[in-house]
């Protein structure tokens, strides 16, 4: 097949996972064979521009502005793939677009003009309630700025399932059952959702070898207040080692936090993410935000690493589900659950590698991605699928 994928990349400044899933992607659809390509816009490119900031609102809150067509019209491939417009990309042409679309949702901000339901490190979903984006204008919600956050309040007025891109597709990939049940619940029809969850790289094999010893725990991520690694800090005992990766506007408050068990080392690439949580008893997440997919807790289980998360969180949905860890109530319970897990040994990092060959793999996403690109290239318009229905498919 001819698969085009269509993306507005954030900037480099700010890690974005959805950055990566659209690469990965690319990559995987190629090495399973398909003729993919990447039809895609850079904010890097374009924020030193006169006048971008205006352009750029002026896109998100009416729709148009720079459009894909044109690219697409060369490549006319079998399928397009839209992954993320905002904020580069105006959505009015997907009604022009005749051939089949869909398009993969990675955060809420179609609902939440942070795109985070967390406000002042809490979590928040007023605008869903309200109705309307009205609380997000009176919070300046996206970056702090009243004309930012009005661009998305305009575009947000209209429900989602009337949002030019959601009414359009084919098909809304989402890459977990609690976002299914989010959009649902804001109006997508059931069976135009379907769950694709992604998948992280095999790590080196020399990570994952049974007999490499175990040491302390790791945390991944932004340092940022939905994050919630300053509580996490504050009720972390002394004894138990804690490795931070990751860097953000709340570095000096987590510095000022912690226990002098715990060793702050800044970004770092996937390689050594992979190299820490292959050495760690277990992943800790505190985050307090309703990620669609947690690709962190993905990465741990490739690793063979147990994960202890806070219960509300997409992470803490699949721990339950697939025996992969301790779910605990509250941040301060943490430390507690950590220190269980590590002595629950090798049978359990075991079972962890199992669900990611069976859940989180490359080959697993390729098969179900392209069993699903095909039967709506070939008009056979399958149903929307729930979590457990993907799985059980993909192991046929």
């Amino acid at each position: 097949m001819r698969i085009a994928l269509v993306h507005s990349f954030y900037t480099a400044a700010t890690p974005s996972g959805e950055n990566r899933a659209v690469l990965d992607q690319l990559a995987a659809l190629r090495r399973a064979g398909h003729d993919a390509h990447l039809v895609a816009v850079h904010t890097d490119d374009l924020s030193g521009r006169p006048w971008y900031p205006v352009a750029a609102a002026t896109t998100v809150a009416t729709g148009r502005g720079r459009s894909p067509l044109a690219p697409l019209e060369r490549l006319a491939p079998d399928l397009v793939h839209v992954h993320n417009l905002f904020p580069n990309y105006g959505d009015r042409w997907v009604r022009r677009w005749p051939g089949p679309l869909v398009c993969t949702v990675h955060n809420v901000r179609p609902v939440c003009a942070a795109g985070t339901f967390v406000r002042d490190g809490a979590p928040c979903t007023d605008c869903l309630t309200a109705g309307g984006p009205r609380p997000a204008l009176r919070h300046r919600c996206y970056r702090g700025s009243l004309p930012a956050t009005g661009a998305l309040a305009w575009a947000q007025r209209t429900p989602p399932p009337g949002r030019r891109l959601l009414a359009r597709a084919d098909r809304v990939l989402v890459p977990s059952e609690r976002a299914r049940t989010l959009w649902h619940g804001t109006g997508v029809p059931a069976d135009r959702l379907h769950v694709l969850p992604h998948f992280v790289g095999e790590p080196d094999g020399t990570t994952t070898a049974p007999g490499r010893d175990r040491e302390g725990f790791t945390w991944v991520g932004r340092l940022t207040p939905e994050k919630g690694l300053p509580e996490l800090l504050r009720s972390w005992p002394e004894r138990l080692p804690l490795t931070v990766l990751g860097d953000g506007p709340q570095r000096g408050e987590c510095g000022r936090a912690a226990p002098s068990g715990v060793r702050f080392l800044g970004a770092t690439s996937r390689e050594q993410v992979y190299a820490h949580l292959a050495r760690s008893r277990a992943l800790v997440v505190t985050s307090r935000c309703m990620e669609t997919f947690g690709l962190v807790a993905a990465e741990a289980l490739a690793c063979g690493t147990p994960v202890v998360a806070v219960r509300g969180s997409t992470i803490a949905d699949a721990v339950r589900d697939h025996g992969t860890g301790v779910v605990v109530d509250r941040v301060a319970q943490v430390a507690d659950a950590a220190a269980q897990v590590a002595g629950l040994g090798a049978d359990l990092r075991a079972h962890c590698r199992q669900v990611y060959h069976r859940e989180y793999a490359e080959p697993v996403w390729a098969r179900r991605a392209t069993a699903l690109f095909r039967a709506l290239a070939s008009g056979a318009h399958p149903a929307g699928t729930g979590a457990r229905a993907v799985s059980t498919r993909a192991g046929a």
